[in-house]
Order: C-alpha cells, then sequence, then structure tokens
C-alpha cells in the first residue's frame, strides 16, 4: 500500500527556488530585512531574550482579548495566524469547494493561484495590460458573475492608495 497526495496537490507545478546569487539584491519576495542589524542593535535584541524564548509558542490570548475588545466582536469570530500567508491559506482552505471560481488579476502574489488549484478552485484572470494597468471594468464584470473569492494583491502603499482614490494617474 503506498500513500499518495491527493490529485490537486500531486498537480501543483511550481518553479524552483534557485537563491544563489540573490545576495546582492533586495530580495522583496523573501520577506527579509533589507539592512543588517547595527552590532550594539542586535546585541541588546539577544540580550532580552531567554532560552525559554526558543522552546515555546508565545501565548496568544491577551491579544486576543484586546483585539476583541476594540474590535467589538466575540473572540470567536477572531482568528490569529502567524502571518498573512497563513492567514490567506485559511481562506482558501475554509470558503473555496471543487470547482469554485477564484477571480485573480494576473500577474499577483504568487500563492493565489497555487491555493486556488490545491482547494481544486478554478482560476479566473485578467491580466494586466503592458502599462501595467489593470482593466477595472473588466474584473468588475467577472466579480458580478459571482465567484467564491476574489484576490487583488497590493504591494505598495502608492497603489493602495490609488485605488481607494478616483484621481489615479
Amino acid at each position: 500500500m503506498s500513500i499518495e497526495p491527493t490529485p490537486a496537490i500531486r498537480a501543483l507545478k511550481r518553479s524552483v527556488e534557485d537563491m544563489r546569487g540573490r545576495d546582492r539584491y533586495v530580495r522583496l519576495d523573501r520577506n527579509e530585512r533589507v539592512t543588517p542589524f547595527e552590532a550594539s542593535e542586535f546585541s541588546e535584541l539577544l540580550a532580552d531574550l531567554s532560552p525559554e524564548t526558543f522552546c515555546a509558542y508565545p501565548d496568544p490570548s491577551l491579544l486576543l482579548t484586546r483585539l476583541s475588545v476594540q474590535c467589538g466582536v466575540p473572540e470567536s469570530w477572531i482568528y490569529l495566524t502567524n502571518g498573512s500567508d497563513a492567514a490567506i491559506r485559511k481562506l482558501f482552505q475554509t470558503y473555496l469547494r471543487p470547482g469554485d471560481r477564484v477571480l485573480l488579476a494576473d500577474p499577483t502574489y504568487a500563492m493565489y493561484p497555487i491555493y486556488t488549484q490545491m482547494f481544486g478552485g478554478v482560476s479566473d484572470a485578467i491580466s494586466y495590460s503592458p502599462q501595467r494597468t489593470l482593466d477595472h471594468e473588466a474584473f468588475a464584470s467577472r466579480l458580478r458573475l459571482g465567484p467564491r473569492l476574489a484576490a487583488l494583491a497590493c504591494p505598495t502603499s502608492q497603489q493602495a492608495a490609488c485605488y481607494r482614490s478616483t484621481n489615479c494617474a
């Protein structure tokens, strides 16, 4: 008897990440700090750490309670994750059913199409133009067709401000 992954996982195709020779670049795709810590700053960070820090996860209950009070919602409505990627994966895993359509811009955050495929969804992508603009009308039109999920990646604050404004250049 062999143990096989689900067909959706087996069908995933991802490019191999070769990080060799990238040390001289700013690697914003890796969630890395782009400037090294000063030696004194790093020493100060280390001084505040105890051996227990490396052995146990922190207790999130105080944060959960504080968020619940501040947002005025029950704690059961809040799900804390270790970073945005874990939250995005949980959303896809929870709400996407096999065959559901996911509306995306293309290109986008690399994990959106991966999670779509992983959880059995079907990507419906609107490509950016060569001028790096998105056809908002086409996106809105497909949004009105009722995809199960829709995701727009917005990597910079300038772009975020543009999406909130009607005066984008």
